[in-house]
């Protein structure tokens, strides 16, 4: 993949690491989180790993991220591919990879090493999705094991990455959610 900005062009981009639930439940202290930031942070637009698939499957319209998005007015994308792009570039899901390391046998290190090759397939998607909307700076809401690769990528495609939190909690306090980051 060629990178997408000069180096001089750097983009700034915050990715917040959570749990899935945050993003199909109402958690208030996620939405206030999420809210603040981009008040205080002066955010230009959000995306997140989800999919309309995965609402539907949540049984949801639309997600808290995107809510927020709506009443702050910026522009935001669920990044996650359908069912159907999944298929079509051959990109196998969580469960999908436990059953065919399953099936298959195969052993712990092929299971992660599956993982990392789907992750890096989703990622890459996510990024072709976040382009049309992006705007500087932004912020990109995905699942915590995310963060170990997702950086990486973006950094090689001209963006300037900030992690806020790596596993967002409700209970923890503004200072904890830093001390957490950092970790």
């Amino acid at each position: 993949m060629n990178k997408i900005f000069d180096k001089d062009q750097k983009k700034i981009i915050y990715l917040l690491g959570i749990y899935h639930i945050f993003q199909i439940e109402h958690c208030v202290k996620f939405s206030e989180y999420i809210r603040n930031f981009c008040i205080q942070h002066n955010i230009k637009s959000i995306a997140e790993e989800m999919s309309s698939d995965a609402l539907e499957d949540a049984g949801i319209v639309q997600s808290t991220v995107f809510d927020i998005a709506v009443e702050l007015g910026l522009p935001h994308e669920y990044c996650d591919p359908p069912e159907v792009i999944r298929k079509e570039r051959r990109i196998l899901g969580e469960r999908d990879i436990e059953y065919k390391t399953w099936r298959d046998e195969l052993p712990n290190d092929d299971k992660e090493g599956l993982k990392l090759i789907h992750f890096r397939k989703r990622e890459l998607y996510w990024v072709e999705k976040l382009l049309p909307i992006y705007v500087d700076p932004m912020l990109f809401v995905c699942g915590a094991a995310h963060l170990s690769t997702f950086p990486k990528l973006l950094e090689e495609n001209g963006f300037h990455v900030q992690i806020l939190d790596k596993k967002w909690e409700p209970n923890l306090s503004a200072a904890q959610h830093s001390q957490h980051a950092s970790k």
